[in-house]
């Protein structure tokens, strides 16, 4: 059964990352574009909303991609996950998007590191 839940987090991901992300998401979580639109609708007062972008992605990510766990009933270290993995996960995405520093595949191994992680410590911990 843990290879199931693992691969269903995996399934999970590639939904959350790109499937689920509209494409105002994916537009606007880069601030270039973000940039771009805010000259065109309202100026400088909402020049890093941007980062508003990333993190409503990176909830949404961190909330379905973890759901499979909560097959093992652990409400709680479910809740942490999204809570703690959110911010990494939108950390992830600004260093891609925004900084230019990693690629796609870079991005997505660091995503992946973000589910087994989890998952490992689970069976460890419990």
């Amino acid at each position: 059964m843990d290879i199931v839940i693992l691969l269903g987090m995996v399934f999970a991901h590639i939904f959350a990352d790109f499937i689920f992300q509209n494409n105002f998401m994916a537009t606007y979580k880069q601030k270039k574009n973000w940039e771009s639109y805010v000259c065109d609708n309202g100026g400088k007062k909402y020049e890093y909303d941007y980062i508003v972008v990333l993190l409503v992605h990176s909830f949404s990510w961190a909330f379905i991609t973890y759901l499979p766990l909560l097959y093992y009933e652990c409400y709680i270290y479910y809740a942490l996950l999204v809570i703690f993995q959110t911010p990494i996960h939108a950390y992830i995405d600004h260093v891609k998007c925004n900084l230019l520093k990693i690629n796609l595949v870079t991005d997505q191994a660091l995503h992946l590191v973000q589910i087994i992680v989890p998952f490992i410590l689970y069976k460890i911990i419990y």
